[in-house]
This record gives C-alpha cells, sequence and structure tokens, in this order.
C-alpha cells in the first residue's frame, strides 16, 4: 500500500510500542517471546491493520466526481438503450433485429457480472488503482463509440458497433466498482460514502436529465458526448488526486486461487489456506440480497421494461385524475422517484446500525406489485421502492465488509458480493424482452 508522506509521519510508532501500550499486563519477557510477533523492535509498523487504524484519515471528495461519470455512462448504455434500437432503425421488438439488438444490449450486464471476478484474472499483473483507470478508460471508449454512432455514423451505424461498446461498457463498470472502494477505503474511512453516493447521482443525471433534455429536442447524441467529457474529466481528476495516495487494496490473484482450489488434497485444507471463514461467512446474506434485488432493479429501472410499453410521444392516461401525459415525461417522473429512493436509503443506512439484509427485499415486492398492477398513478411508484432497496442494501453491505472482513479480504470480499448480485441482473435483462411481451399481453 503507498503511504502518503503526511501519513507516515503519524504512524512512526513500533509494533511493540502499539502492542505494548494495548496489553500493559504483559511482562517484557512475555511480550518479546510472543510468537505473534514476527518483526523487528524497531520497525514502523505502517502497513499493519492496527496502526493504520490509528492513522489520520483523510476524506476525498474528489472520489464523488470520480465516481459519478462512470455510471452516468452506465446510466447512458442501459437507459437510452432503446434510442440506438431506433438509430438503427429497429422497431418491432418481436422482431430478429430486435433479439440480436437485446443480446448485444445485454453484454454490459454481462461483462459487468463476469469482470466482478474477471478483473482478478485478466487483470492480475495490475494494482486495484491500475485496474480503476483501465475501467474508466474502457468506459471512455465505450461511450464514444456510441457518440459517434449517433453524431458521425448515424443512418451507417452497425449492431457490431453495439456489441463492441456494450462489451467494453461491462468490462468497465465490473472492474470499476470493487477496484476503486477497496482502493480509497484505506486513505480515508469516508470515501466510500462518497464514492458510492455518485453512483445513483451519475444514474440519474441520465435517467433525469437526459431524458429531460432529450424531451426539450437535445439529439441524444450530445448527451453520450456530455458523458464522454465528463469521463475525460473523471479520469484526469483520479489521476491528479486520487491515484498516487491511493492504497494497493490486497490485489487478488484468482488464477493462483484457482489453481489451489484444483490441486487442493481436501475442501477444509482450501478454507484454511485462503481463510475462506474470515470473509465468506459475512457476504453470503448480503450476496443473496444483492442478486434478488437487482432483478427487480434490471426490470423496473427507468430504462428497462418501461421503456418498451409507450412509444415516447405517446400520451399516458392518468384514470384517476382524468389527464394524460406524454410518455418521455412521464419516465422523467419516474426517474425522479427512483432518484430519491436511492439516494435517501443510501444516505439513512450507510451508518445505521447493520440489519439483516433479505429485509430490505419487502420494497422490491412492493415495487414489483406496483408495477404488475398496470394502474399508471401506482407503476408510477414502483421504481421508487426498488431503488430504495437497492440503495440501502447496497450502503449496509459495503460498510459491514469494512467493518467485520479484514482489510487484506476486501478486495475479494467486494468482488464475490458484487458478482453474486449481478446474476440477478442478468437473468432480468436476459428476460426483459420476454417479460415485456407478457405484461403487455396480460395488463
Amino acid at each position: 500500500m503507498d503511504v502518503h508522506p503526511d501519513t507516515y509521519r503519524h504512524s512512526e510508532k513500533t509494533i511493540n510500542e502499539y502492542n505494548y501500550e494495548k496489553s500493559p499486563l504483559l511482562s517484557d519477557k512475555e511480550y518479546l517471546e510472543d510468537p505473534c510477533i514476527h518483526v523487528s523492535i524497531d520497525q514502523p509498523a505502517v502497513d499493519t491493520d492496527l496502526i493504520d487504524d490509528k492513522i489520520q484519515h483523510q476524506t476525498y471528495w474528489e472520489c464523488f466526481f470520480v465516481t459519478l461519470p462512470v455510471f452516468s455512462g452506465y446510466a447512458c448504455l442501459f437507459a437510452l438503450r432503446h434510442d440506438i434500437m431506433l438509430l438503427l432503425n429497429i422497431h418491432d421488438n418481436a422482431s430478429s433485429e430486435a433479439q440480436l439488438f437485446n443480446v448485444a444490449a445485454s453484454l454490459v450486464y454481462l461483462g459487468n457480472l463476469i469482470f466482478r471476478l474477471g478483473h482478478n484474472l485478466l487483470f492480475a499483473p495490475f494494482t486495484p488503482r491500475y485496474r480503476v483507470l483501465i475501467s474508466m478508460v474502457s468506459m471512455f471508449i465505450s461511450i464514444g463509440l456510441i457518440a459517434s454512432m449517433f453524431l458521425i455514423f448515424k443512418e451507417n451505424s452497425r449492431v457490431w458497433m453495439v456489441f463492441v461498446a456494450y462489451g467494453l461498457g461491462g468490462l468497465g463498470i465490473g472492474t470499476f466498482e470493487s477496484n476503486l472502494l477497496a482502493s480509497i477505503t484505506p486513505i480515508g474511512k469516508e470515501n466510500k460514502f462518497w464514492a458510492i453516493l455518485g453512483i445513483p447521482v451519475g444514474v440519474n443525471l441520465i435517467t433525469i436529465g437526459g431524458y429531460a433534455v432529450i424531451s426539450l429536442g437535445v439529439p441524444t447524441g450530445y448527451v453520450y458526448l456530455a458523458t464522454l467529457v465528463a469521463l475525460g474529466f473523471a479520469i484526469a481528476a483520479f489521476m491528479v488526486r486520487i491515484f498516487r495516495r491511493a492504497g494497493e487494496a490486497h490485489a487478488v490473484d484468482l488464477l493462483s486461487f484457482i489453481l489451489d482450489l484444483a490441486r487442493s488434497d481436501s475442501m477444509s485444507h482450501f478454507i484454511q489456506k485462503f481463510q475462506l471463514r474470515n470473509w465468506v461467512p459475512q457476504i453470503i446474506w448480503p450476496s443473496l440480497a444483492l442478486m434478488l434485488d437487482m432483478f427487480f432493479l434490471s426490470l423496473l429501472s427507468p430504462g428497462a421494461v418501461i421503456q418498451n410499453l409507450y412509444k415516447p410521444d405517446q400520451q399516458v392516461h392518468f384514470g384517476l385524475f382524468n389527464k394524460g401525459l406524454v410518455f418521455r415525461y412521464y419516465v422523467v417522473i419516474y426517474s425522479v422517484l427512483f432518484f430519491v429512493g436511492d439516494t435517501s436509503s443510501r444516505k439513512i443506512f450507510y451508518n445505521r446500525k447493520y440489519i439483516f439484509p433479505i429485509t430490505f427485499l419487502v420494497f422490491c415486492l412492493v415495487s414489483g406489485a406496483l408495477f404488475v398492477s398496470a394502474v399508471t398513478e401506482l407503476v408510477l411508484f414502483a421504481g421508487l421502492f426498488a431503488a430504495f432497496a437497492n440503495g440501502s442494501i447496497y450502503a449496509q453491505a459495503s460498510r459491514m465488509i469494512d467493518q467485520r472482513v479484514p482489510k487484506k479480504h476486501h478486495l475479494i470480499a467486494l468482488s464475490f458480493w458484487l458478482f453474486i448480485g449481478d446474476i440477478g441482473s442478468v437473468v432480468g435483462s436476459l428476460q426483459m424482452q420476454n417479460i415485456t411481451n407478457l405484461y403487455v399481453k396480460y395488463r
């Protein structure tokens, strides 16, 4: 882990000095013979977990502006996919072209799932902060390619471009999250809060702001272009303010992990060697909760099933008020409520006492019931409850990993937690067209 010079000055206390303060009842002889001590008496303890907790950490609010554009790019890929379909002249959701496009668009979820753990294999030679940089550049190229489809290629755009762009986007978002969170936590305990706060803000800048400006007549390509520029500034901010100070976060070599599993004489030996008991039991329930939540979220986000129900300029009828509203504006309101649910829950539950994560799935069930009701006024609030569940689970689980999982296992625990969660989003994405057709048929 890189230690900032200012941080080092606060931590020039030896392991012996620190532990002697913590265990004043030990005699000098007993202390020096302690088999748990494996370092020189005069060796600075800057890299230990014990002393790390004593370090005066610094908060880098720039983490917010690093995370925000990356998730704005992610939102462009899932929320504005219908606009890309129209650009490719695909109007029939049941056509073979639409099915092919749906496979291409699903790569952002599939890539996200694969690279939640795959970054530990493909990018094994790189430390986590370099992986963050790789992921941001990947998202930059992805959004740049889609922007060029709207602004340069236009009617000459092809589906293969969608495959490439969405694949790179999946790689970027899958690699980014766990590596950033694991890298910034050692340099300041509040950095993770600023980073996860940037997630809903970044997403909803597109699902609210993007929809709003498109409704006012701004071409969709300019939304992608603005996101591209923001990603450029985010990369610069990360390099200037965070990269040099970021911790190395105990990078995991997944290849050696897999090989040791294959060669292990017994499962108990493998469990003991990789200290699975120190982190696996802690993430089982949060992972299951996130997986089920992400299934609902992939279907009920502003860019999902709801986008397939109406044409952008079609009127949505409110039976209770006997009035209509243009569908694009309806989606803007839906997105605002989605943003409120996601952002408020992260703030409310980040520092709250840990709650059994499955509890939050009640909000997912409520959101599903509201959507299935097909009542225009009730459907409007479906996204709010789904997003509230997502933000709550995310904030509580990420904070719990900080508190209950040893620091050397943070990155692998975060990676597995997010990997299991993304199974739900991939299943939801692949079934989106079928669920849309069923919904339209029976509502």
